[in-house]
């Protein structure tokens, strides 16, 4: 038998080689690095169970803080361009910080809207 005589490679056989090189070498590093996690994963499931550790001791309870006070709802401000006085406004003012309805401070600071 006669050797045969080496053939001249295609451009297009010699793209295939690289494009499958290529492949690979993207490939196998992966491959290798999620068979080597799943083989962590099994080996400490199968190991023998470790005994429980004894409870720590519970900390004891922190003091509770003091509610903070309930605020009163505010009155609605009053209209600026309403010709109501300084006095008045004060004394709205004062009504609605002693809890009064805004209907009854707007009576008691003789404001009419």
């Amino acid at each position: 038998m006669q050797p045969k005589k080496p053939e001249k490679m295609t451009r297009r056989a010699a793209m295939t080689r690289l494009g499958v090189a290529a492949t690979a070498g993207y490939l196998v590093p992966g491959l290798a690095a999620f068979s080597a996690a799943h083989a962590s994963s099994s080996a400490s499931s199968s190991s023998d169970a470790s005994e429980a550790s004894e409870a720590s001791e519970a900390s004891e309870a922190s003091v509770a803080s003091v509610a903070s006070v309930v605020s009163t709802p505010s009155l609605p401000s009053l209209p600026s361009d309403a010709g109501i006085t300084q006095e008045q406004k004060d004394a709205y003012k004062e009504c609605g910080e002693g809890g009064g309805s805004e209907s009854d401070c707007l009576s008691e600071a003789d404001i009419s809207l």
